[in-house]
């Protein structure tokens, strides 16, 4: 890659992509892949790295928690509710969804889904 390129996206504070376009120019398998393929390739890889980014800079309360060890009958909560959540399907329903808690609880996780929620915070 060309300097003036690479100072172009530093200054757009892209420099994750021209990491990863270097690194793929050393790739000799991508040689043969169409512009097309290639730009996709590169992009997957940059929000791939972001997304786990992101999680792994996190700080989780209980990092192993998942749906599946959720013990859903000592919180009171219907599963159904919390899969409706977790698939975004309030989303496809259009139904308002507001998010409650304290300063700092974590309400701002939904942007991982890449969908933003919006509603009374308290």
């Amino acid at each position: 890659m060309n300097i003036e390129i690479k100072k172009s996206l530093s200054v757009l504070e892209l420099g994750d992509l021209a990491r990863i376009i270097e690194i793929q120019e050393k790739d000799i398998k991508l040689v043969d892949l169409s512009y097309e393929k290639r730009l996709e390739l590169l992009l997957e890889t940059l929000i791939q790295e972001r997304e786990n980014s992101l999680i792994k800079n996190a700080y989780f309360k209980y990092p192993s928690a998942s749906l599946e060890s959720l013990d859903y009958d000592s919180r009171q909560i219907k599963k159904s509710t919390i899969l409706n959540l977790a698939t975004m399907g309030f989303v496809a329903n259009a139904t308002n969804l507001v998010i409650t808690g304290p300063t700092s609880a974590g309400k701002h996780a939904d942007r991982l889904t890449g969908f933003y929620i919006s509603g009374c915070l308290t």
